[in-house]
């Protein structure tokens, strides 16, 4: 990723008008979760050409991923217009479109929901109001409706390549840590709650990659690369470095280090071939 961006940076410097290197620049650091620095880059790649319309798609995908729905539809729509009617990346578009649409409309029952005056319809409703959590950093409200969405319809969770138990363990772990807009109303009793939801979703997940091992389905390269993911997470480091770790109770933190144990053991099953 550092090797390409700087290899587009290089490009400006020798053609500063470059603007499909700007944007280029801007889908790598988006892949990098620096949605800012991705929109910026966009956005000068719209005032050197105002036609081009990947530069408007990852600014409107950014300010979806930070919960900016109005500055993300208006993007999307522009993207929207300036696309060819046969451009390959034109339904994509518009499912976005509609997604931000739908999110908008979502955004006003969201607090009441939050406060249990709302109930949501069913579990796809669930998974829709924590994703609006997600981009307004209500990681214990995302926590909460991910697990409201699991209660209601399993499958959900078990979809284990999906990706839906592993985010919603690290959003329960965030609003533990503090980390959340939601976390000064969660006292040490409902921190601790949530660390143990998230430790027992995860550990779901690591039963479910083991046994994919044995069963050689997924691959073993994605078994790897999963369980070292979780080794480097960030969004997972109050539970799992050592100055975090300190801070926990004794019972606690001894059921966190046999996780990382675990998963160690696991990626050592795929180096070993068995």
């Amino acid at each position: 990723m550092a090797e390409a961006i700087a290899a587009y940076r290089k490009a400006i410097e020798l053609k500063p008008d470059f603007a499909l290197a700007y944007t280029n620049v801007g889908v790598v650091l988006m892949i990098q979760r620096q949605l800012d620095e991705a929109a910026a880059a966009c956005r000068k790649a719209i005032e050197l050409n105002p036609d081009l319309a990947d530069p408007q798609i990852i600014i409107g995908i950014a300010s979806m991923l930070q919960g900016q729905y109005k500055d993300a539809l208006i993007a999307l729509k522009t993207a929207e217009k300036l696309l060819p009617e046969d451009a390959p990346s034109r339904p994509q578009v518009q499912d976005l479109v509609q997604q931000c649409e739908r999110s908008l409309a979502l955004e006003t029952r969201l607090l009441g929901a939050i406060e249990g005056k709302i109930k949501p319809a069913n579990a796809a409703e669930q998974m829709e109001f924590a994703q609006l959590c997600i981009g307004k950093k209500l990681y214990a409200g995302a926590a909460r409706f991910r697990r409201d969405a699991f209660a209601a319809d399993p499958k959900l969770a078990e979809n284990v390549t999906s990706g839906a138990r592993y985010d919603a363990a690290f959003f329960a772990i965030l609003a533990a840590c503090g980390q959340g807009k939601d976390s000064d109303k969660l006292d040490d009793k409902v921190c601790a709650r949530w660390r143990q939801q998230a430790l027992d979703w995860l550990r779901a997940d690591l039963a479910w990659w083991s046994k994919s091992l044995d069963a050689k389905s997924p691959s073993v390269a994605a078994v790897q690369q999963t369980m070292r993911h979780w080794q480097t997470d960030a969004d997972l480091a109050g539970v799992r470095d050592e100055n975090a770790l300190a801070k926990l109770p004794d019972d606690e933190r001894a059921r966190w280090r046999q996780l990382w144990t675990d998963v160690s053991a696991l990626i050592k099953r795929t180096e070993d071939g068995k």
